[in-house]
């Protein structure tokens, strides 16, 4: 039988911290994009103080009809580019295992020698 204090705590447990295997790091990579018609990074973050770029209008504006989009600052884009090296470095490292481990195991599946399959209802001798 369950007691008061039981019952609070199956409705309202308590508060615990993530658990470590929870994944928490900070990805906003959808504010920054390769724009495809200028070849140009872009991004909706606001502007720094000495920006003198592209911007689609002042940050600041309330223009609840025009998203803001501006490039990327040289020092921005510079971190972009070497995360975009980084990212693609890991996805060949990642496909080359990928592809070492395949090939092995079709090795081993054309070394392992091959065993006749009996027919059904044949008698073996």
């Amino acid at each position: 039988m369950l007691k008061v204090g039981e019952l609070n705590d199956i409705n309202d447990p308590p508060i615990q911290p993530p658990s470590p295997s929870e994944d928490d790091t900070l990805d906003l990579s959808d504010r920054c994009w390769l724009d495809g018609i200028d070849d140009i990074w872009m991004t909706d973050f606001p502007p720094p103080a000495d920006f003198t770029g592209y911007q689609s209008r002042a940050y600041d504006a309330d223009d609840p009809d025009e998203t803001y989009v501006r490039a990327c600052t040289e020092e921005e884009v510079a971190v972009l580019t070497a995360d975009t090296a980084r990212a693609r470095a890991a996805q060949r490292a990642e496909d080359e295992t990928l592809r070492d481990a395949w090939f092995e195991h079709l090795k081993e599946e054309a070394d392992a020698p091959v065993v006749p399959r009996r027919r059904p209802g044949s008698r073996s001798a």
